[in-house]
């Protein structure tokens, strides 16, 4: 994303909607392009990256809007070129132009997809987890050819997101399983943890990195996914994990928010929100955001703990990441509005407002806010 540099301009709004066009077919087939940087898996990078180094723009035209059959979850976009995916609950898979928001295709399984998808060249690699049923399928599909590739059933409901390394991909199953498998479908290795999970995982310098309902951060080797070390923190994580400069920050279902040394595990320092977090940390080069379920978001100095300020938004609820600019904090409200605040002092300086709730993190693309 860090190729943006003009101000936003443009808008795209995806709505979801009950109704469906059911003689649609199930299909993905795009033309061969080339991109030299896609986004191909949720927060852009394993790390998870939400941070832009662009000026934003607080005047916004709407560019287009579309519908999707399925509610959202926490989750966010992904782009090849001049398409965006989305995924959505109800086990759809849509491809939209960006630029002139025309659906170039819809992939529709029986079941729910949670986690983002994950972009492996020309093969869009999808988690469904099947209805009533304790089991995910993963599906490989090629979206040049328009087909299929292959299916591999994984035990347990994969509900948290996906890492892409290089070409082979990390899934958590809810229960506490944590595979890696090939872009070619074929697992790599498979390890059990003690704990149900709910945190997005996250992955930096070969090693892989989640907390745990029962509060533990725990780190693995990417190669042989034996455990390095596991320190218990706090009560449970719903929060994923984000990294930067060798340090984690996450928070649990208190209200703390915590800074861990990648390295060994050492808590560095701890924040009191005071209120339930569920969402991925984001962070510039200075400062972390957070923000939490009863409305409040933090501005906290990332080496210190220093509380740079805090606001209140009065019947908000933010429990998907924010989008960071240099100047702009862009945070999804699920109460049917996306609020752009002021960096500096956290003050809101617009509001777009929804028909519905509001629940993906935004994403940039080619000047283009979604």
């Amino acid at each position: 994303m860090g190729f943006l540099k003009k101000i936003l301009l443009s808008l795209v709004i995806f709505s979801s909607i009950l109704i469906f066009n059911g003689c649609a077919k199930s299909i993905i087939k795009i033309m061969a392009q080339e991109d030299d940087a896609p986004v191909t898996m949720f927060a852009e990078s394993g790390e998870r990256n939400f941070y832009i180094p662009i000026n934003f723009s607080d005047s916004l035209n709407l560019l287009w809007e579309n519908d999707v059959h399925g509610s959202f979850n926490n989750s966010s976009f992904i782009f090849f070129d001049s398409t965006v995916f989305v995924h959505d609950l109800s086990g759809r898979i849509h491809s939209f132009n960006i630029f002139t928001g025309k659906q170039t295709g819809v992939l529709k399984y029986k079941g729910a997809i949670f986690s983002t998808p994950i972009l492996f060249n020309n093969t869009i690699v999808t988690a469904l987890v099947l209805n009533n049923e304790n089991k995910t399928e993963l599906i490989f599909y090629n979206y040049f050819k328009g087909k299929e590739l292959k299916l591999v059933d994984i035990e347990g409901r994969v509900i948290n997101q996906m890492i892409k390394i290089y070409d082979d991909l990390i899934l958590v199953t809810e229960e506490g399983s944590i595979k890696k498998i090939n872009s070619q479908g074929t697992e790599v290795w498979n390890t059990k943890i003690e704990s149900f999970t709910h945190s997005n995982p996250a992955y930096s310098n070969g090693r892989i990195y989640l907390g745990t309902d029962d509060g533990e951060f725990i780190c693995l080797d990417n190669e042989t996914s034996s455990v390095i070390y596991k320190k218990k923190m706090g009560t449970s994580f719903n929060s994923g994990v984000t990294i930067k400069n060798n340090f984690a920050f996450m928070g649990d279902d208190n209200g703390t928010l915590y800074k861990i040394s990648t390295m060994d595990g050492e808590l560095k320092w701890k924040f009191e929100t005071g209120s339930k977090i569920i969402m991925n940390p984001a962070l510039d080069n200075e400062n972390v955001y957070i923000g939490t379920l009863s409305g409040q978001l933090f501005s906290i100095d990332q080496k210190s703990d220093k509380l740079i300020w805090k606001e209140k938004f009065n019947g908000a609820v933010f429990n998907s990441a924010p989008l960071i600019t240099d100047n702009r904090i862009i945070i999804s409200d699920l109460f049917k509005s996306v609020l752009i605040i002021d960096k500096t002092n956290g003050k809101l300086k617009s509001k777009i407002e929804l028909d519905a709730r509001v629940k993906m993190t935004p994403a940039i693309r080619n000047n283009i806010l979604f």
